[in-house]
């Protein structure tokens, strides 16, 4: 038995497009939003603009901060459900190469150039 919502979702292949289509539009609408916020809210117009990308790149990694582990648990817990080894070592290999670069980025940076150097 399915339930209300998933029952409520129409069949068709052209309303699910148009479904993802607007969910994707308004997706796209937050992050615009967010990030619109986050430039003004950093200080005068001109000094927001100027630091674009900084500001961007901040907000970015709060949001990567916050969503890593939330995520992380949720698919863990559904490799769990499942007992799917393979699935659990790999959402634990994303999670650590995600948090290396999310948490301790000179670190990375640093190991990155040496392995470059090494290779090169």
């Amino acid at each position: 038995m399915l339930s209300p919502l998933i029952a409520a979702i129409p069949h068709s292949p052209r309303t699910r497009i148009v479904l993802v289509a607007l969910l994707v539009a308004a997706l796209a609408v937050l992050l615009l939003l967010t990030f619109a916020g986050t430039a003004w809210a950093a200080g005068s117009c001109s000094s927001a603009f100027q630091n674009g990308g900084t500001n961007v790149g901040n907000a970015l990694l709060a949001w990567g901060k916050a969503l890593l582990f939330a995520i992380a648990a949720i698919m863990g817990i559904g490799a769990l459900v499942r007992r799917s080894v393979g699935e659990g070592v790999t959402i634990l290999i994303i999670v650590l190469i995600l948090g290396a670069f999310l948490y301790d980025q000179t670190d990375t940076e640093n190991l990155i150039r040496n392995l470059w150097g090494t290779i090169g």
